[in-house]
């Protein structure tokens, strides 16, 4: 009988014994991020276009009225005034796997993107919003959809909604879905998808924006900690870094402590009240029309830009739409100890004004480019900096984007980082909204929707068996 935690974790531990090699998937993404036609140019939008500022609402948006729109948010108390996607439906981003050669593999496309900063980036098997899979603009079905909207029929690994980027959207969330389909169903592979293992995934991630935001989300859900253990299994003999495998697998959940952690969530819920207020574009003080970009000269994350789309084998060829443009690269760090041979990793419960419930767990460092100036002003960023700059106790260290369809080539510098027992005496605290936490508390959080923000779930997705 399948022990799909076995079948996981040896994914995990498997490089170039999957049906393709590494270097195979890096040929055949590389000749595709070369071989496909993409223009994206800055543009004055047309007030007859597609999508375009709309006077009678006081927002950006396409004439037909579906897919997003782009309106105001104020919050005073966060002190937070900027331009909002406004998307309420739910997607899919879901993930197939199979026994392929007696392997686990994951089914992964490569998938262009209007934003994305290198044409093509790896994507979950589907990556679909509401509108696309229920076919609102008349094109095909996504590839694979019935596999997710049957998945009862398939044994499912993991199935929850999780928040996006809550800096740029309100309220925003996607279904995060993993399956196994048994190998006795013959799958049909269609061009520009791949079976991957989860090690090749993971080797993939530690290179900059490959792997795309969407398929890290859905990678870190899997539910390692709380899948069912055969105690005559082996599973730690899969992994050759034993501290990681002793933490995805068997570190502690201490419910006293989760009992803390949402203590602190639950008082800023019940004692500061919703303040984010939508509103029309033209009422927000700060932001102005500098002529198709929407800009600010007092809030500098980011701006709204019109971009003239054009991509060869799409069913829409060419085509216009609005894309938010960062400033600069953003900040991610999570920080961890070893605490008798387990990691703890530093988390933070962060509010921002565009989360569906108030607050989430994020990571130690969370930084727009225009705050990374902040870590210069406290010892304990000082530290961040100074291995940054020495290359020393650095897990992880790449440059990923964010999802190319609204944002328009944005990259986060994503670092996981290991403090001595010196420099987590200066780590904040409890009463600051930080939390010692273990894997296995983090990854038992994930089978509850909004507790993780994204950027620190895809902090745990590039966790990998090797330093890199």
């Amino acid at each position: 009988m399948l022990d799909i935690l076995f079948e996981l974790v040896q994914s995990w531990s498997v490089k170039n014994e999957g049906i393709y090699t590494i270097d195979e998937i890096k040929e055949w993404y590389y000749y595709l991020n070369n071989s496909l036609r993409v223009n994206i140019s800055f543009t004055e939008y047309e007030a007859d276009s597609e999508w375009a500022y709309n006077s009678d609402t006081d927002r950006i948006e396409r004439r037909s009225g579906s897919f997003f729109s782009i309106a105001g948010l104020i919050n005073s108390q966060e002190q937070v005034e900027q331009p909002v996607i406004l998307q309420q439906e739910i997607g899919y981003l879901g993930m197939i796997t199979q026994m392929q050669n007696g392997v686990l593999h994951f089914l992964i496309q490569a998938k262009i993107e209007p934003g994305n900063v290198n044409k093509v980036q790896l994507s979950p098997t589907i990556q679909a919003t509401h509108s696309n899979f229920t076919k609102v603009h008349k094109g095909a079905a996504p590839k694979y959809l019935e596999y997710f909207l049957e998945a009862g029929k398939h044994k499912i690994i993991f199935d929850q909604i999780q928040s996006e980027q809550s800096s740029r959207f309100l309220g925003k969330r996607n279904r995060n879905i993993v399956i196994y389909v048994d190998e006795s169903v013959e799958i049909e592979l269609y061009d520009n998808y791949r079976w991957v293992t989860l090690g090749q995934i993971k080797e993939l991630m530690k290179i900059d924006n490959i792997v795309n935001m969407d398929t890290r989300t859905v990678i870190s859900c899997i539910p390692f900690s709380t899948l069912e253990k055969d105690e005559n299994i082996n599973y730690l003999s899969q992994f050759s870094d034993k501290i990681l495998g002793r933490s995805v697998l068997y570190s502690d959940f201490r419910p006293y402590e989760i009992a803390k952690m949402y203590h602190y969530i639950n008082n800023y819920k019940m004692f500061h009240l919703e303040h984010s207020k939508v509103c029309g574009l033209s009422e927000l003080p700060n932001w102005y029309w500098d002529g198709s970009m929407f800009v600010s000269d007092k809030y500098k994350n980011f701006r709204v830009i019109f971009c003239d789309v054009e991509i060869e084998k799409r069913e829409v060829l060419k085509w216009q739409q609005p894309l938010f443009q960062a400033s600069g690269n953003a900040l991610f760090a999570l920080a961890y100890r070893i605490s008798d041979g387990i990691m703890e990793f530093l988390v933070q419960c962060k509010p921002e004004s565009g989360c569906f419930d108030q607050i989430e767990l994020a990571p130690t460092w969370q930084l727009e480019a225009n705050e990374r100036k902040n870590l210069e002003k406290n010892n304990f960023g000082k530290i961040l900096l100074k291995k940054i700059e020495k290359g020393i106790d650095i897990r992880n260290h790449v440059l990923l984007s964010e999802e190319g369809g609204r944002f328009y080539h944005e990259q986060n510098e994503n670092i996981i980082f290991e403090l001595n027992s010196g420099e987590v005496k200066q780590a904040p605290g409890s009463s600051e909204g930080y939390f010692w936490l273990t894997y296995n508390e983090l990854n038992t959080s994930m089978l509850y929707n909004n507790v993780l923000n994204i950027q620190l779930r895809n902090l745990l997705s590039i966790l990998s068996d090797s330093n890199g």
